[in-house]
């Protein structure tokens, strides 16, 4: 009996001591974070290796940034600025002076725009590009048959690829100062008639006043057109030794660069660039259709001359150039559309030329004349002047000034005979 009591005792004792250490190792198992399997039961201590969650709230700009979108309520400072998306920056803040639209320039009001001296004759037309950028084109003979362009471009840097750069004359000169632009040319006319290079010093102060693409390293040798690609085609046409072109980058180091012999001159390049006035422009009383502008660049009757179309384009409010023979497009392909189109009467005369250009065209671009406005398929009579130094002006037959439309605008500079008899002459259709 006594010995069955003890082995009661021995298990009860047992079964107390394991009941013990059970309950001591399920305390030990601690109170801190826990992960309860599905079968439930056990609990088990978080592996070293697991990554710890991320703290409910920020402490410190140096602590590790989330990679969640989501931001906890019981944050307690702002998220650091690197983890913002970056907005850019707006644009359309300024007015380009000679479009009247809205412009990413930033503040073009005292940076001066370029007027580029563009080929125009015939075996150019191939290599031709880059025209539909120009904000103004301005387009006048510059031997019979032959015209050449000037593009009047708001920001230099802006720039893509402009073909084929060529010569400046005296009216270039008048055209670029008129918008107090930076004239580049691939250096000038030096005829009986005038010396380019003494009224670049004598106007404009310096040799070097204008960006003379023929003396600078980037568009004036062979290694440097290679290297900044503004010469093409070298050696290929019969005029010319290559086809200069240039672009934002170019210009920017002729324009800026310490080697550059513009930069040099000190002509610089900050200033009020001159544009037109700009608006939303009303029908005239005095308008007549113009849906089809036909027109021809004329001297002293000579036989030879240059015959361009406007076709005037509803879908998109613009004119359409064209001439003859057809290679309006430039070598991408793109047209040149013009919201505004204007016709200039001057005096264009033939002077004695080179032994290259025998027939040279002689153009005065300053005084006051009439002229002719089409814009949304209609034409007007207008009046224009000009000092040497001065802007050009463009008026209503009033004398008040003239409003454009905005956008880019074309100018063409014919014989002022021709221009007094155009509309009886029936060079516009409707």
């Amino acid at each position: 009996m006594k010995k069955e009591l003890k082995q009661i005792l021995l298990m009860i004792l047992t079964i107390a001591i394991v009941a013990s250490f059970c309950a001591t190792a399920i305390s030990c198992g601690g109170s801190g974070n826990k992960q309860t399997t599905e079968e439930g039961g056990l609990t088990l201590k978080p592996s070293t290796t697991d990554i710890p969650s991320p703290p409910e709230t920020t402490t410190s700009s140096t602590s590790p940034v989330s990679t969640t979108t989501e931001i906890s309520e019981t944050t307690t400072e702002k998220p650091i600025e690197t983890t913002k998306p970056v907005t850019p920056p707006e644009t359309g803040t300024y007015i380009n002076p000679l479009t009247g639209l809205k412009t990413s320039v930033t503040d073009p009001s005292n940076k001066r725009p370029v007027a580029i001296v563009v080929d125009n004759i015939s075996n150019a037309y191939k290599n031709q590009k880059g025209l539909y950028q120009a904000d103004i084109l301005y387009e006048a003979l510059v031997a019979p048959g032959i015209t050449r362009y000037v593009a009047i471009i708001e920001d230099y840097e802006s720039v893509k690829d402009i073909c084929n750069v060529r010569s400046g004359r005296d009216y270039h000169i008048d055209i670029a100062q008129g918008h107090n632009a930076i004239l580049v040319c691939h250096g000038g006319s030096i005829t009986n008639n005038y010396n380019f290079y003494q009224l670049v010093i004598s106007r404009l102060g310096s040799r070097y006043a204008f960006v003379d693409t023929k003396d600078e390293y980037v568009t004036g040798t062979e290694e440097g057109g290679k290297k900044y690609g503004t010469i093409q085609n070298y050696k290929s046409r019969s005029d010319l030794l290559f086809d200069t072109v240039v672009n934002g980058s170019a210009l920017k180091i002729m324009v800026t660069g310490k080697s550059s012999r513009f930069a040099k001159s000190g002509a610089g390049y900050t200033g009020t660039p001159n544009g037109f006035k700009f608006g939303t422009s009303s029908a005239s009383s005095s308008s007549i259709s113009a849906k089809t502008v036909k027109v021809q660049f004329t001297m002293d009757n000579n036989t030879s001359t240059k015959d361009v179309t406007f076709t005037y384009d509803s879908a998109s409010d613009k004119y359409i150039r064209s001439q003859l023979p057809k290679e309006g497009t430039n070598i991408s392909g793109e047209e040149l559309s013009f919201t505004n189109v204007v016709f200039l009467g001057v005096e264009v005369t033939q002077g004695k030329g080179t032994e290259e250009d025998p027939r040279m065209a002689l153009i005065d671009v300053t005084g006051s004349g009439k002229g002719y406005y089409c814009y949304g398929g209609k034409m007007v009579a207008i009046r224009w002047s000009k000092t040497a130094n001065g802007a050009l002006r463009l008026m209503t037959e009033n004398g008040a000034e003239l409003t454009l439309s905005a956008g880019n605008t074309y100018i063409g500079y014919l014989e002022k005979d021709y221009v007094g008899e155009f509309p009886s002459k029936g060079y516009h259709a409707n």
